[in-house]
């Protein structure tokens, strides 16, 4: 007979308790004054220091999320990772280097970036890159090259998970501050066929949506019991809201 653990885990009140975990997979940037794409493994305290992996890289998106931050010289502000532009998040601030994240704003991304102007959108890309999940930063100029991609697409009325995707360097001039710089560009390498979407691709896209969901729904019924302050108070952030972002060590 076979033994329904969920229903057990349902007689013991397992969801008061347990909550779902961040996705923490190996994270790539691209080092924008190089010109070089780094990677950055998930060690036993967050991620390791970044490693050079080169130039180019390919992979098939497989998710993507979103998150806001503002980096200045005395401190920085981030949201953890969120799917929608409706999804509810919490904005945390961390003051100089060592210094706990404290809770200082929560609601909808469009409202938040009203209250903080200073704030700059994110995607995170989540790809099969070499057999493994790992996760790309998206910002700045590369966001303006992430659109072209996706207008791309849709005239060749493709999806993201249709196509397999090289990512360059591709120089850009800011002539603000009179400097180059480089931001990733998108390439489609090739298109994928049916059957290797369904063996390759459709597992890590169902098995990230559930994670993504979990997380997603846990944080509704977290604000759902909570009492809602006037003020909401600076609490020290759990490691788990992290999801990932750098710290002002790194």
């Amino acid at each position: 007979m076979a033994v329904d653990k969920e229903k057990l885990a349902d007689m013991m009140n397992e969801s008061e308790h347990v909550r779902p975990s961040a996705t923490l997979v190996p994270m790539l940037m691209l080092e924008g004054n190089e010109g070089y794409f780094t990677r950055r493994n998930v060690g036993d305290e967050g991620y390791d220091k970044p490693v050079n992996i080169g130039q180019t890289f390919s992979g098939v998106i497989v998710g993507v999320r979103m998150s806001l931050s503002q980096y200045e010289k005395k401190f920085n502000r981030s949201t953890p990772e969120y799917s929608k532009s409706t999804d509810k998040t919490v904005l945390f601030e961390r003051k100089g280097k060592g210094a706990p994240a404290e809770k200082i704003a929560e609601g909808y991304p469009n409202g938040l970036k009203a209250k903080y102007p200073e704030l700059r959108e994110q995607r995170w890309l989540y790809m099969l890159v070499g057999g493994e999940i790992v996760k790309f930063k998206l910002k700045g100029a590369g966001m303006t090259h992430w659109f072209k991609f996706l207008k791309e697409l849709a005239k060749k009325k493709l999806h993201t998970f249709q196509v397999e995707v090289k990512l360059d360097p591709a120089s850009e001039r800011n002539e603000e501050l009179g400097k180059d710089y480089y931001a990733p560009a998108f390439t489609i390498a090739k298109e994928l066929t049916d059957d290797e979407i369904e063996a390759r691709i459709q597992p890590h896209i169902e098995k990230l949506s559930e994670e993504f969901a979990a997380i997603a729904a846990y944080r509704t019924q977290r604000d759902a019991e909570a009492a809602a302050p006037e003020d909401v108070p600076a609490v020290q952030l759990d490691e788990d809201e992290v999801e990932g972002e750098p710290s002002l060590d790194d």
